[in-house]
């Protein structure tokens, strides 16, 4: 960071700070004589949706993890304009070597290692990895349309919704008996509860909220 002007500062355990915001944070842990490390590094990401990820106003997830410290967030190339993505590579590449006395050796993504890296990517972004866990979490959203306000709450396990509470003001009472039946059961993602709320019984226009209300949620 000094190398671009900017004066960092660690706080915490994990986070590193410019001007009092966050633009870093960090996990590492030791096992069995060896040392891992991994970190955020804020260069130039879309704040709206980053504040939209961190301070959701439509949904919420609650789970067994940890939760992540919210903090007030900088990019980096709002305090250093010519920073890059490269750029700061380099620059951290360069203080490793001043910092540890030795030159250090990039690890390539293509390297002798790539067929290991590439089963380990498809393993984490898969489904079963992101959701299919024996790990309870429950997901809430709530909106309001025309014809009156929803709120859902699901609790999911092994990727599926096992069960649903609908809360709503609508004229049609059968709404949340319908929506209930529609999502027990049914794989958590998107797709699948846009599928089951368009295959009710419920009025057109209503599904068609239902469904955009399912898509802004970002499962």
């Amino acid at each position: 960071m000094k190398s671009f002007g900017i004066r960092a500062e660690k706080s915490g355990r994990n986070d590193v700070l410019a001007e009092g915001r966050k633009f870093s944070g960090n996990a590492f842990y030791q096992h069995r004589g060896q040392s891992y490390h991994h970190g955020t590094l804020l260069v130039d990401v879309d704040m709206d949706k980053l504040g939209r990820y961190l301070n959701p106003s439509k949904a919420k997830l609650a789970s067994k993890g940890v939760d992540s410290t919210r903090s007030r967030v900088v990019n980096l190339k709002e305090l250093a304009p010519e920073m890059t993505v490269e750029s700061l590579r380099q620059a951290m590449e360069n203080a490793f070597g001043a910092v540890y006395g030795r030159r250090p050796e990039r690890i390539a993504p293509d390297g002798p290692d790539a067929e290991k890296v590439r089963a380990y990517y498809e393993i984490n972004r898969s489904f079963d990895w992101l959701y299919g866990r024996k790990m309870a979490f429950s997901f809430a959203c709530e909106e309001r349309f025309a014809w009156g306000g929803l709120e859902l709450e699901l609790l999911v396990d092994e990727g599926r919704v096992q069960d649903c509470a609908v809360y709503t003001d609508a004229m049609d009472h059968s709404l949340a008996a319908v929506l209930k039946k529609a999502f027990t059961g049914c794989v958590f993602s998107t797709e699948a509860l846009c599928a089951a709320a368009e295959a009710t019984e419920l009025d057109d226009s209503v599904k068609t909220d239902i469904a955009r209300f399912l898509r802004d949620q970002d499962i």
